[in-house]
């Protein structure tokens, strides 16, 4: 799924998102009950690309 960031972020991770990708897994955990697992791939370099990391690291919140 194609991550598109919004005016949260900064202007240069905005300009440079379009290999931002969230991939979702989801997994059978028995007894009728589902694991989702989302990762994400595609990140940039730098001082502002570490603020955007660390704002999905804490869960998108």
């Amino acid at each position: 799924m194609k991550v598109k960031l919004n005016d949260n972020f900064p202007v240069s991770t905005r300009t440079e998102d379009g290999n931002l990708q969230e991939i979702i897994q989801f997994e059978d955990a028995g007894n009728s009950n589902t694991k989702i697992i989302s990762s994400m791939v595609g990140w940039g370099v730098g001082t502002d690309w570490d603020k955007v990391y660390k704002f999905f690291e804490k869960g998108n919140t």
